[in-house]
């Protein structure tokens, strides 16, 4: 397969993108995290990239990465991008996601990068660890500060009828709330 020509008109040669590979299931206050550190890293791209799980993960993620998306250049300034080709294509690992980069823009450096809780049996390029995990091992680890990671529970913690504000961008968790996205119905 050849390169769109408009994928041609983005970006130059040796472009360094970081393709940010989580279940946005939902996306939290983590990714913010992730994505802070490939930008701190030189990235000059970064991209929102959720993995495949099953129908009603991949609608959540739909609609919760796109609002992340744009929560985040609200708060930043920064363009986190957000790539649904894992979702389209019903995809669910780093093999499928690097293939996909490798033909679609082989003229520019893409780097997977997963949250360490995330990262299962994928082999990311980037693995971003958090307090308490000080021990992850991975091709590249990049450390989040001192912060906590939020808590793997969070989507049946919400469902539970709990507050769980404190672990997400502001307008994503108005938006959780006034779609009732992960509340029992």
């Amino acid at each position: 397969m050849k390169p769109n020509p408009s994928d041609l008109d983005k970006w130059k040669k040796n472009d360094k993108i970081c393709v940010v590979v989580a279940k946005c299931d939902p996306p939290s206050l983590d990714l913010v995290r992730a994505a802070d550190l490939a930008f701190s890293k030189g990235f000059s791209t970064v991209w929102l990239c959720p993995l495949y799980v099953d129908e009603e993960q991949e609608n959540r993620a739909r609609l919760c990465g796109q609002v992340f998306c744009s929560e985040y250049y609200g708060a930043t300034n920064k363009q986190l991008s957000f790539c649904s080709v894992l979702l389209d294509k019903k995809l669910g690992s780093l093999a499928d996601l690097s293939s996909w980069l490798s033909t679609r823009l082989p003229f520019v450096k893409a780097s997977t990068c997963m949250l360490s809780s995330e990262r299962g049996s994928n082999d990311p390029d980037i693995v971003v660890s958090f307090r308490g995990q000080e021990d992850v091992k991975a091709k590249e680890v990049w450390v989040a500060g001192g912060f906590l990671q939020s808590p793997a529970s969070l989507a049946e913690r919400i469902r539970s009828g709990k507050d769980e504000h404190r672990w997400f961008l502001h307008g994503l968790w108005e938006f959780l709330i006034e779609k009732g996205l992960y509340r029992n119905k």
